[in-house]
């Protein structure tokens, strides 16, 4: 081995050696403040996230309110067969009860007629009719 001009100095060893200990701290430092920057990012329970209000998207009102609409008219076409069927099926039977019923009332009611006015009439024609006499009698008094 020999000493030549290209072996280091001591000299040179130590400064080398405090400049790679300066590199090495401020590596470090680099490190622990990314990792902390990278740990800022996240949210903490305790800290409070302002929620920024989405900007109303026209387009997707438009959307919204011709699918609205689209929903309406098919809802307003299925309520409109849904009562054209109730009338064609339900309304007849119940129109039918009604004339019934009304049919009765009107039957009852003309008999209970007939038997106060008619009736009595009827019985008197009949009595004169089979008794001339008693009917002579009657006009008399």
């Amino acid at each position: 081995m020999s000493s030549g001009a290209d072996d280091p100095l001591p000299e040179d060893l130590d400064h080398a050696d405090e400049l790679l200990a300066k590199a090495e701290a401020l590596m470090r430092r680099h490190e622990a403040r990314a990792d902390a920057d990278a740990l800022d990012d996240l949210p903490v329970l305790t800290d409070v996230v302002e929620v920024e209000e989405a900007e109303p998207d026209d387009d997707g009102a438009a959307v919204d309110e011709m699918q609205l609409a689209e929903q309406l008219i098919a809802l307003d076409a299925g309520l409109t067969r849904a009562i054209e069927t109730w009338m064609n099926t339900e309304l007849p039977q119940i129109v039918a009860r009604e004339i019934g019923a009304v049919s009765e009332r009107i039957r009852d009611e003309a008999l209970a007629n007939l038997r106060a006015t008619l009736l009595p009439r009827l019985s008197r024609d009949i009595s004169t009719l089979l008794d001339p006499n008693a009917h002579e009698a009657q006009d008399s008094d």
